[in-house]
């Protein structure tokens, strides 16, 4: 039965990893329409969405995932994912969080938190190195959760970062 939800889930699968991605969307939409509230019809339709660049719209359905499936951790991977993408690492850290609050073990959503957290930390230091002071930032994780155990030091306009 080519309307049958699940056959529409498959068929837009197919279409997406043949790298028909339009002909994946109009599957999705299909399988959303026969039925709204499915999960995979949503997260397959957030994932057409996202792979064909509508981040905004991407969102939009995860966070109706969320609202419908909250106890499931893949609705705000990839909303994190989502935000991730385009740009937004504080907002895709909290639904990150999120994720591996609901299952510690989700081990793509620990990458991804990771990735955003080592980045936060080198961009942080860049811009503190960039400060022209003749001043002290000592970081031992209590002056920025960013920066653990490593000292920014400038003196004289000379910075060096110290690692502990």
């Amino acid at each position: 039965n080519p309307e049958h939800p699940e056959a529409l889930l498959f068929l837009g699968m197919a279409y997406s990893k043949a790298g028909d991605e339009a002909r994946a969307m109009e599957a999705a939409k299909r399988a959303h329409k026969v039925n709204p509230y499915d999960y995979n019809a949503l997260v397959n339709l957030g994932t057409a969405y996202s792979r064909l660049g509508n981040l905004p719209e991407a969102a939009r359905i995860y966070m109706e995932v969320i609202r419908l499936y909250p106890e499931r951790p893949l609705g705000y991977y990839n909303l994190g994912s989502t935000f991730y993408g385009g740009g937004q690492k504080g907002e895709a850290r909290k639904w990150l969080r999120e994720a591996v609050m609901l299952d510690p073990s989700f081990k793509r959503a620990v990458s991804l938190l990771k990735r955003i957290d080592a980045e936060g930390k080198e961009k942080l230091a860049e811009i503190l190195l960039r400060e022209n002071l003749n001043t002290f930032i000592v970081s031992h994780d209590w002056s920025h959760p960013l920066i653990p155990k490593i000292d920014i030091i400038k003196e004289h306009n000379i910075s060096r970062i110290e690692y502990d």
